[in-house]
């Protein structure tokens, strides 16, 4: 594992935390509305669609292709990685880190929106603009949670999540572990025509701190998602394995 993706972990494990279904207030119109989005971008897998991925971290592009329709094994397919074609050790590593992981479609929204928190700032006829603070479980996580604040901005009709932002406030950290003194994250979400359930477009992530004292976190990336195309059936078989 590459410190990079080790920071982009720590980043993921702060904000990768369950979220409560707990109704804020079933008389407010608007909050339904927030509230709809927000499930519905919950309940989305891309287990149903062909997509392109591409990730550029600090410049560099790497571009990943998925498919539910080949068998399992092939569905993840690498076509670029570090600005530059993969070379043979390049796909065999990439094939056993999937099969490591498994052939599932990704689940881009796992919720790190505490509902009871959510407050509306403002509306007007197309959005809804809303603020909330991250979930927070032990004391440990409420602590480093009351420095990060979150937006989200729903669109009324059709009801789904188009943006999300999430920053820190203030520097925070685990002693002797790490310190963060930049986080911002930005998901954008974009509805295909035809399907109810909003698409992730683009993740971007930074980060900066320190980790065990002498190690920089140093982090710009970008994900994007593109070329989306609704499988209605995934049945093929599994891959056979290499002789």
């Amino acid at each position: 594992m590459t410190f990079h993706s080790a920071a982009c972990g720590l980043l993921l494990l702060l904000l990768k935390l369950p979220v409560h279904s707990a109704a804020i207030s079933e008389t407010n119109p608007l909050m339904t509305v927030v509230t709809q989005a927000i499930a519905r971008a919950e309940s989305v897998r891309l287990t149903r669609w062909a997509y392109t991925r591409t990730t550029v971290n600090d410049g560099s592009k790497t571009v990943e292709k998925y498919d539910p329709a080949l068998p399992r094994g092939e569905r993840w397919q690498l076509t670029l990685k570090d600005d530059k074609l993969p070379t043979a050790k390049d796909l065999a590593k990439y094939a056993a880190d999937q099969r490591r992981r498994g052939s599932r479609g990704e689940r881009p929204f796992r919720g790190a929106i505490d509902t009871p928190s959510l407050t509306i700032l403002s509306n007007d006829t197309a959005r809804i603009y809303c603020v909330f603070q991250p979930k927070s479980g032990d004391e440990d996580e409420k602590e480093l949670m009351s420095k990060i604040r979150g937006t989200l901005v729903v669109r009324r009709d059709p009801a789904h999540v188009e943006r999300v932002d999430v920053e820190n406030t203030g520097s925070f950290g685990k002693t002797g572990v790490f310190s963060i003194r930049e986080l911002k994250l930005n998901i954008a979400f974009a509805p295909q025509e035809g399907r109810d359930e909003p698409l992730p477009k683009t993740i971007a992530t930074k980060l900066r701190g320190r980790a065990l004292i002498f190690k920089s976190i140093n982090v710009d990336s970008e994900v994007s998602y593109s070329d989306f195309v609704w499988r209605p059936t995934t049945n093929a078989p599994a891959a056979k394995p290499a002789s």
